[in-house]
């Protein structure tokens, strides 16, 4: 993973004395959008150190690791399948290190899993299925799962997503490594605040941050006022008392300030009066409804639902609504977290107990899914259902570790591999006058490729047991369609006898 001038150092560092030990795998080598320049660095190697004659002697050796001493046969023979992609067919020099690997004498052998879902929901339900059978089996914790994704945003999409929200129905922990998990988006921050100030109107942060992002016209002075309110002589005044007071003052704040402070503190009143008449799941569409399907999205976030105008929730696809609508599903489903006076059912009226009940929820998984990179101890308390956190991460978060199941999502062309983004227009013009311009394009799209080829490599790798791949058979966002190829193929990546017909024309077969 050396880049050019660290190569450089190493040379100067050895000069006049040769002795240098150079310990890597090609095959792994994911990070040339660092600047690793990891063909060029194993050539020098090779030719310098390895290749070299004084006097007659070769001036070094190279030794092949080959044993696979954590994956078992069937993922060592896909492994060495794509490893062939990782290496110019042209460059004999590098085709050296292609050593085949094999797996330790008498390792069990499970068949690798690969199937085709018709959708990004599909898929989530398939693989939240199967974790809850690896879980329920009892032979490993959620630990010991992982799920790997080429990336955690592509463009506005979150190819995770889904996973996530069948994930948290099912009342199976995670947590997000190589990006921000849905529960810590924006959006998501701005639902949870405003279900703890309906929960308790006592709670300043949650006023506060409701104030600042969801009343309309008030502005920084207006909030000033709205806090310095009956300093000094209201004694301890909640913060949502001063707003209540703040919006019946006809000269505290302008008219449109007062306006949408009246407007929010009322729909607050309206949705704890709803408590024992609507459901809270109806709440929780109509505070969408009123307020977070206005939020704009931020860059990094998923696809935002937009009703028309006084239309309500239902039918709208909005994957933070998704997700809050599966944390309520799998509250339900754990009666320990509804005990006494938050007992209920889904259907039934909600109650403030259950409100409460809910909120606790939401903190606690959004806390739970930030990873800060420091192992943590696994859960044994009586309401956690299972040990630890099934691991959603990056293929570049992935590297060095492994897990004993993993699900590799999304696995096909355009995603996994990522397409060539391609050459300038100017680039293009000029391969039309120069012909040595479009022998370099041409090379810098079979180095892109060899790089997803390894990033395919280091995925599959890092089982250990078993390993379960998963093909699209539609492009999980219509405009994905209309600027890559009209029909959603399986990865390159993937053996034509593990696709289906539909994907590359060859034989059906699911495993292999």
């Amino acid at each position: 993973d050396f880049n050019q001038q660290q190569t450089q150092l190493v040379m100067k560092l050895q000069d006049g004395v040769g002795r240098v030990t150079a310990v890597g795998d090609l095959k792994q080598s994911i990070f040339e959008f660092r600047g690793a320049t990891c063909e060029q660095n194993y050539s020098i190697f090779l030719e310098r150190f390895v290749d070299a004659q004084v006097e007659g002697k070769a001036l070094g050796t190279m030794e092949s690791l080959t044993t696979n001493y954590r994956s078992h046969k069937s993922i060592v023979d896909l492994s060495n399948i794509l490893a062939l992609e990782t290496v110019d067919a042209k460059d004999a020099q590098l085709r050296r290190l292609l050593t085949p690997s094999a797996a330790v004498a008498g390792a069990p052998e499970v068949p690798v899993t690969v199937w085709e879902s018709k959708s990004v929901h599909d898929e989530a339900a398939v693989i939240s299925a199967r974790i809850k059978e690896v879980l329920d089996k009892g032979d490993c914790t959620a630990s010991d799962v992982a799920v790997i994704s080429r990336c955690l945003n592509f463009g506005a999409y979150r190819p995770t997503g889904a996973i996530e929200s069948a994930l948290l129905r099912k009342g199976i922990p995670f947590v997000v490594r190589g990006g921000r998990s849905a529960l810590k988006s924006r959006r998501m921050q701005l639902f949870m605040a405003a279900v703890r100030l309906i929960a308790n109107p006592d709670d300043d942060i949650a006023a506060d941050f409701c104030m600042s992002e969801l009343v309309k016209n008030i502005g920084a002075v207006g909030m000033r006022k709205v806090h310095e309110q009956g300093a000094g002589r209201l004694g301890r005044t909640s913060l949502f008392d001063k707003m209540v007071l703040a919006s019946t003052s006809p000269t505290l704040l302008p008219k449109n300030a007062r306006a949408g402070l009246s407007a929010f503190l009322g729909d607050v009143d309206k949705w704890r009066r709803q408590m024992g008449q609507q459901t809270l799941a109806y709440i929780i569409k109509d505070i969408f409804v009123q307020y977070i399907f206005g939020v704009e999205s931020e860059s990094d976030e998923d696809k935002v639902g937009k009703p028309p105008a006084g239309a309500g929730a239902d039918g709208v696809e909005d994957s933070v609504m998704d997700m809050c609508l599966a944390i309520l599903d799998s509250l339900y489903e754990t009666p320990e977290l509804l005990a006494g006076e938050a007992a209920g059912t889904r259907d039934s009226p909600c109650t403030l107990a259950q409100l409460q009940a809910y909120s606790s929820h939401l903190c606690l998984l959004s806390t739970a899914a930030e990873d800060t990179g420091r192992l943590k101890k696994a859960a044994t308390t009586q309401r956690a259902r299972y040990e630890g956190a099934v691991v959603i991460s990056t293929v570049h978060q992935a590297k060095g570790l492994e897990w004993k199941h993993v699900f590799v999502n999304h696995f096909i062309e355009n995603m996994f591999p990522m397409g060539f983004r391609g050459v300038s227009k100017a680039d293009k013009v000029r391969e039309q006058l120069d012909r040595r311009v479009a022998e370099q394009n041409a090379r810098a799209e079979a180095l892109h490729f060899r790089e997803e080829s390894r990033l395919g490599y280091v995925a599959i790798t890092r089982a250990k047991v078993g390993l379960y791949i998963s093909v699209l058979e539609e492009y999980p966002m219509a405009w994905m369609a209309r600027i890559f190829d009209s029909q959603c193929r399986a990865s390159r990546f993937l053996p034509d006898i593990m696709c289906s017909d539909s994907q590359t024309g060859a034989s059906k077969r699911r495993r292999a």
